[in-house]
């Protein structure tokens, strides 16, 4: 069908006032085209903004043509990180008209429409994007979570594996939003759960989000073979990304690990890992499931910062057992020359410091301000600890004083 037969059949282009017998005055006629409204040029204000209602995105386009086009062409032929093509980008002006029409008819619900637009348009139009953002109908359809359209869709064709210009799939739309009924209509469609967006992205960064719905959309991803070891363009590991958020992630950073997730993946930038993170912010459970899968309890980062230092900063006790436990060694100096020791201090927190202070941590380094322990604790207030700290330093300038005792003769 071609440009002008594509107009007369849905009445969505301006062309057709060229043969109308009611024109404008060539003087007041836009350089433009006009869009039609009962079959003739639109003539009022009213009769233009009843238009637009009816044709939203279509009713300009002269204004619209140049940049469509121009973006249309820049798109052709664009891969994600993943390698995969965007989908079909609309091209040339049939295209993108027919393609707009599509979507406001996604938007309106009109299904008659829309199969009437596939079966006499532009072949494969039902998955063709729009050239400024490449979004598909199938986009449109997850955002909206409208589980009855997707369905018609997918009926008539749609592929659900279409990317925008951003890289993100329908389905990466729907995660992302917490739709987890339309994550699992578009992964029983087989949805490509192992694709990823211009950033390096899969599905489950997008699932991750304390909410129930988002839960449920990163177990349905899960369970479709979606990559737990990805990794974003910028280096941050998946797992990393959901120990950030701790406490509200918990279960979500546990499934992640029992399904194959590297425990001792950090990020290129930083150096952290998610041993470090869970730890920050006291993740007790998440801390030990860790470290059962092998996390590496001395890891450090690009700063020398232990879990540790990161525990004892925010006062974590059962989290500095935990590391212990592990074999952690709680007496590593960071490169600003803090132990755990000093956060401990600094913070107030007396419980911490003891157990610190007796897993052999030395009380009397000085960090790069040339203060030990002791003395953060008396410049913040805290009494408690600094009665525990000098007792520590007490013990510990009785121990490195002894010698190691030698068998001698008369003892063998």
């Amino acid at each position: 069908m071609d440009h002008r037969a594509f107009c007369q059949q849905f009445g969505c282009c301006e062309q057709l006032n060229k043969n109308k017998r009611t024109r404008e005055p060539e003087s007041t006629r836009s350089s433009g085209l006009l869009p039609i409204v009962s079959g003739r040029p639109v003539a009022t204000e009213t009769e233009l903004r009843e238009s637009n209602k009816l044709h939203n995105n279509v009713v300009k386009w002269n204004e619209f043509w140049p940049s469509a086009l121009n973006v249309a062409s820049a798109c052709k032929g664009v891969v994600t990180a993943g390698g995969s093509m965007r989908g079909a980008v609309a091209e040339g002006r049939l295209e993108v008209l027919q393609v707009c029409k599509l979507l406001q008819c996604v938007r309106e619900r009109d299904k008659p429409q829309i199969e009437k637009l596939v079966r006499m348009g532009t072949p494969d139009l039902i998955n063709m994007a729009e050239p400024q953002e490449g979004e598909g109908v199938l986009h449109l359809a997850s955002a909206a979570n409208d589980l009855d359209m997707a369905k018609f869709l997918l009926g008539q064709g749609a592929r659900p594996d279409a990317q925008d210009r951003r890289g993100r799939t329908p389905v990466m739309r729907a995660a992302e939003l917490g739709h987890d009924g339309m994550v699992t209509l578009l992964a029983q469609n087989r949805a490509d759960m192992r694709l990823v967006d211009s950033e390096g992205r899969g599905i489950l960064f997008y699932c991750i989000s304390p909410t129930k719905r988002h839960r449920r959309c990163l177990q349905v991803a899960l369970d479709s073979s979606a990559d737990v070891n990805n990794v974003s363009a910028e280096g941050k590991p998946l797992l990393l990304l959901a120990c950030e958020l701790g406490q509200d992630c918990q279960s979500m950073c546990i499934s992640i690990l029992e399904r194959g997730a590297d425990p001792n993946a950090a990020s290129k930038s930083t150096g952290r890992t998610a041993l470090m993170e869970a730890s920050k912010v006291g993740a007790l459970e998440l801390v030990r499931a860790i470290l059962e899968k092998g996390g590496n309890g001395n890891a450090l980062d690009k700063k020398r910062i232990h879990a540790a230092h990161l525990a004892a900063e925010g006062g974590f006790f059962e989290v500095i057992r935990v590391l212990s436990a592990y074999s952690a060694n709680l007496g590593l100096v960071a490169a600003d020359g803090n132990t755990p020791l000093h956060h401990a201090a600094r913070g107030g927190f007396a419980d911490c410091c003891r157990f610190i202070a007796q897993r052999g941590c030395n009380p009397k380094i000085k960090n790069q301000e040339g203060l030990i322990p002791r003395q953060i604790a008396k410049e913040g207030g805290h009494k408690a600890v600094v009665k525990e700290l000098r007792k520590a330093e007490r013990l510990h300038g009785k121990y490195s004083r002894q010698e190691p005792k030698t068998p001698t003769s008369s003892g063998l």
